[in-house]
């Protein structure tokens, strides 16, 4: 069911909160949301109470935002790969606790779930289901009988991956330093609930202007975010960890990107193109660099 503020993109979901305009007012944000969430322009803004809600007002031009930055999500902000590695850990251990003797089974295992994107996308239940296939393709191989309970076992490990990430480190401060200079889009892709529920945990959600849950992430669904956010691409930076996922399709439009590499698998194995990229190796280097070199400061 579609909730306000949302709005068709290509075949992308746009997950963003309605924008008030400035100088009026609106009342009753959702329970628990920080009405500040709601305010989001692509100039300064701020809230001002009243005695029938909240006002949206306009703060000194000297503080107009100086373009967006579009932050990637899994293995940008929180650990997400961390989970399947485990969970990658425990299902080869499972088999070899019940006579399996293949020690290819994880390289097995990504192959398959690497085609099956093609399928079934980015949905909770395709990694769960590879594991399952994997196993019982295993077992055709390797001449044993499919166990029920080992199959209930090993989906219990395809739901493991669908707890609550773990936050890195320095991506609070980072992001509370680059909103004083710049609008902050959130760009993801995967099942719509449970990256809302992940950033909702996250406590992320209340920095961002425009929130995008896209179908895969490629170079069209970029351009209809440059095309929505209506600025030019020298004015939008790109952060992220996936070189096929956000650095290329950046490059390829000629927006400035920063790659953190880390947290990839298989179907995200791609070759840098040439572009502006600037490499580093954590969230808060990669705020540093956009602020070098936009010759920004810091704190």
């Amino acid at each position: 069911m579609k909730g306000p503020g949302f709005r068709p993109l290509l075949r992308t979901t746009l997950l963003v909160f309605p924008l008030i305009p400035i100088g009026s007012i609106f009342t009753n944000p959702s329970k628990g949301q920080n009405p500040k969430a709601f305010c989001g322009r692509p100039i300064a803004t701020k809230l001002v109470p009243t005695d029938t809600g909240w006002k949206c007002m306009m703060t000194s031009r000297t503080h107009l935002k100086l373009g967006y930055v579009i932050l990637d999500a899994d293995d940008t902000l929180w650990r997400t790969q961390d989970m399947y590695d485990e969970a990658k850990t425990a299902f080869a251990k499972l088999l070899g606790q019940h006579g399996f003797v293949s020690n290819n089974a994880v390289d097995m295992l990504d192959e398959i779930d690497t085609k099956r994107v093609a399928t079934h996308g980015f949905s909770v239940s395709r990694f769960k289901e590879s594991l399952v296939i994997t196993y019982e393709m295993l077992c055709g191989r390797e001449g044993l009988p499919k166990d029920s309970k080992v199959i209930s076992s090993i989906e219990s490990i395809g739901d493991s991956v669908m707890k609550t990430p773990a936050l890195y480190e320095d991506v609070n401060d980072g992001m509370r330093l680059l909103s004083r200079h710049y609008s902050l889009v959130l760009a993801t892709k995967g099942d719509t609930s449970l990256q809302n529920a992940r950033l909702d945990s996250s406590g992320l959600r209340p920095w961002f202007f425009r929130i995008y849950n896209l179908q895969s992430k490629t170079e069209r669904e970029y351009r209809e975010i440059i095309r929505d956010l209506a600025t030019p691409p020298e004015k939008i930076w790109v952060v992220g960890n996936s070189v096929r996922s956000d650095i290329n399709p950046a490059s390829r439009l000629g927006l400035r990107s920063v790659l953190i590499p880390r947290g990839v698998w298989r179907y995200e194995n791609e070759r840098l193109e040439r572009g502006q990229v600037i490499t580093v190796h954590s969230f808060k280097e990669a705020v540093n660099a956009i602020l070098a070199v936009d010759h920004l400061h810091g704190d």
